[in-house]
Order: structure tokens, then C-alpha cells, then sequence
């Protein structure tokens, strides 16, 4: 049988907009499920701790690796912000500039007021981080928080840490002498304690434990204050992403998986 010239150009059309209509329903498809990934804003600190790029190239830090592995399983996108100082970081955080502070922020009543934690990620004391014997002429580490008294403090600037210097003031009955440091990490204020520029910091004792590797100078030996739960900070009332990252997190962090980032 032969098959009429037209009906040839005929088919020959209509399997050509079948194509076309098949292309452009797959890219709306593709599309729309593209979109349905949201994309988090993540506020952390640029520090070996946290996070920074190596000079492999390849992006590393605590904070990095839990934000990874939390928004790889809740599908969300991730944009990275960098601020060292945790008020201008609450302040981004309460104008809707980022959506999640993630450093180890400790749950302090005074930041309870201005932010809403996430579920505990860590517990960790504060320690006095200080010079060794042998690093500084021979003078022994301070080990009783007594004779803090007349000393120089660095911190952070708005460290949540100032109340707990406060404290010490009042436990020992005397002054203590406190500087903040505007626009540094914890990372940043050991190694002026190392090169011997101040005497005395006060970090959590993650960082100190962290960093001791890298600044055999210091000594964190002291503790200072009792563990304190420490996360991640959400604006106050946000539904968006603080239940489902809260009910992942409760469970991530009692897994060998999460152990071994602390490492």
C-alpha cells in the first residue's frame, strides 16, 4: 500500500509536536521540582573550628560538616554568611538577613532573650586559656580562679562569656579586668595569647581543645565554669526551618556519625 505524500508530512508533524509538548512538560517538571528545594542562609564564623576553605581547596570546619550533612538530608540549598561578632551575627539574624547562626552559641538567659536556640548540639566548660610554664618565663599557670583578680581578660566582643567574668568578680570578691576584642574569633585571640601579646582568654573548651594542636604555647588546663549547652540560634518564632532541623539534630547527635565530627 502507499502512503499519500501528505499524510507522510502529516505524521511527520504531529510526532514533531508531540516531541515538542513531551520537552516542554519535562522542563516544567524539572523545573518545578528544581524549586522545591529551599535554600537556607547559615551564619557561622571563618575560623579553622567552623569553617574554612583549606588549601586543598576544599571546604572543612565543625560547623561546615554539620550544616552538610543536616541540609543534605532536608534537601535545602545552603548560602554561607561570615561575622565574627556575635552581636552584629544576632543582629543580621533578628532583620531576616540569615536564618540560622551556626557557632557554638552557649544558652545563656541574656541570649535566650534575643534568639531561639536550637535542641543542644554540644555541652562544653569554659576554660582560661593562658601561656605554659615554659612559654612564659618560667611563671606557673593559674589554676584557682582566685588569683584572677587584677588580671586582663580577652574576649570576644559581646561575648556570652562577660557574664560569667562578672561572676568570678563576685565569687572572688575583687576586679577583673576585661577586653573585648571587636572582629575576632576564638581562633584569633588564642594566637595573641601564644605570641604573648595578652596573658589571658576565656573560650569554650572545644575550641581551646581544638586549637591546642595547632598552639602547643597554651595552656587550657583551667576550667572556669561548668558545661554549658551550647547550639545553634533561629530567629525567635520561626517555623520555617528550626522543627525539622530541631527534630533532626535530636537525633543525628546520638550517633557514632555525629561523634565522630566532634573528633
Amino acid at each position: 500500500m502507499t502512503i499519500n505524500p501528505h499524510h507522510k508530512i502529516a505524521f511527520g508533524v504531529l510526532m514533531f509536536t508531540l516531541i515538542c509538548i513531551g520537552i516542554a512538560i519535562f522542563s516544567i517538571y524539572w523545573k518545578n521540582d528544581k524549586t522545591k528545594r529551599q535554600t537556607i542562609r547559615i551564619l557561622t564564623t571563618y575560623d579553622a573550628q567552623n569553617y574554612e576553605i583549606g588549601k586543598d581547596g576544599l571546604e572543612k570546619g565543625f560547623q561546615y560538616e554539620l550544616v552538610k550533612l543536616v541540609c543534605d538530608s532536608l534537601q535545602y540549598d545552603v548560602e554561607w554568611y561570615f561575622e565574627n561578632n556575635i552581636a552584629q551575627s544576632i543582629k543580621l539574624l533578628k532583620n531576616g538577613e540569615v536564618d540560622i547562626i551556626a557557632r557554638n552559641l552557649p544558652f545563656t538567659s541574656e541570649l535566650r532573650k534575643e534568639v531561639s536556640f536550637s535542641t543542644p548540639i554540644v555541652t562544653i566548660p569554659i576554660v582560661l586559656v593562658q601561656r605554659t610554664t615554659s612559654k612564659n618565663d618560667t611563671i606557673k599557670p593559674i589554676r584557682d580562679i582566685i588569683h584572677l583578680a587584677g588580671k586582663t581578660i580577652c574576649i570576644q566582643k559581646d561575648s556570652p562569656f562577660l557574664l560569667r567574668i562578672k561572676n568570678i568578680e563576685y565569687e572572688i570578691a575583687d576586679t577583673i579586668n576585661i577586653l573585648e576584642i571587636e572582629n575576632y574569633a576564638d581562633e584569633q585571640i588564642i594566637q595573641l595569647v601564644a605570641k604573648g601579646d595578652f596573658d589571658y582568654a576565656i573560650v569554650d573548651g572545644r575550641t581551646a581543645k581544638h586549637l591546642a594542636k595547632k598552639y602547643p604555647e597554651i595552656d587550657i588546663k583551667t576550667q572556669v565554669g561548668f558545661g554549658q549547652h551550647q547550639g545553634w540560634a533561629f530567629r525567635k518564632g520561626d517555623t520555617q526551618f528550626q522543627p525539622a532541623i530541631d527534630s533532626f539534630l535530636t537525633k543525628i547527635i546520638t550517633t557514632k556519625q555525629f561523634r565522630d565530627l566532634l573528633q
